[in-house]
């Protein structure tokens, strides 16, 4: 019995003054890695390497800022004349700051005795995020976030406005080597107008404008029937676009 005593007291001792280095008790203990952010996950690694048999549990009681997320632990193994075995802990830490893991211990079986070895203090370091802009003004959101609705209608009149140019420029083409009677714009207008009103199956994009312009020279008889051939579809297209080249051709 004294020499078990002696035997424990000894272990114990070498066990201490060896911590943290493969000594006589075969255990270290790391950090990886000693310097994280708020968040992020680091592991505790206590591992055994040694001749004599033996094998180990943790006792480490709740430290300050940092949570235990799971534990992954290697069962003993005996290769190329060592006896080896290995737990990590998965920590987290939530806050900024320097801390020190202390109060663990390792509890070791060396066939039927346990020895009770103190895990040295590790210190690990949390470097706080870098401030961020305090800038009292808030940041400007995208212009196409801004101006989405404005710019599709702007956009819906500027093609509405392209298309109605097309369409006039096709019509002058078309009809560029045609005689025409009178000189002036106005007339060629109309002869154009009657061409697309005769040959369309919809009255023409610019025939509603052209009846609303009291400038144009056409009859009020002729302008009251151009207005229900719009609106209401009454009315030959054909006679009116022959009625309309008459009256342009006065």
């Amino acid at each position: 019995m004294l020499v078990r005593i002696v035997q424990f007291i000894c272990f114990s001792c070498f066990g201490i003054l060896a911590f943290g280095e493969t000594g006589s008790s075969g255990i270290s203990a790391t950090l990886v890695p000693d310097e994280v952010k708020p968040g992020d996950v680091f592991e505790l690694r206590v591992e055994m390497d040694r001749a004599e048999y033996a094998k180990f549990s943790l006792d480490i009681p709740a430290q300050q800022h940092m949570h235990r997320i799971a534990v992954e632990t290697v069962p003993v193994t005996f290769t190329e004349g060592r006896y080896r075995q290995s737990e990590k802990w998965l920590l987290q830490a939530d806050a900024s700051g320097s801390y020190v893991i202390k109060g663990g211990k390792v509890l070791l079986e060396t066939g039927g005795d346990t020895l009770s070895v103190p895990l040295p203090e590790l210190e690990l370091v949390v470097i706080p995020y870098e401030n961020a802009d305090e800038n009292p003004d808030p940041a400007e959101l995208p212009e196409e976030i801004i101006d989405r609705s404005s710019r599709v209608s702007y956009w819906f009149w500027v093609g509405s406005l392209l298309v109605s140019i097309s369409i006039f420029v096709m019509l002058m083409r078309r009809h560029s080597n045609k005689s025409v009677a009178g000189d002036t714009v106005e007339n060629s207008l109309l002869f154009l107008i009657a061409d697309e009103l005769e040959q369309s199956k919809e009255p023409p994009i610019v025939l509603e404008k052209l009846i609303h312009d009291k400038e144009v020279g056409i009859s009020e008889d002729l302008r009251e029937r151009l207005i229900r051939y719009i609106y209401s579809g009454s009315g030959d297209p054909k006679l009116l676009a022959e009625e309309l080249r008459k009256e342009a051709a006065q």
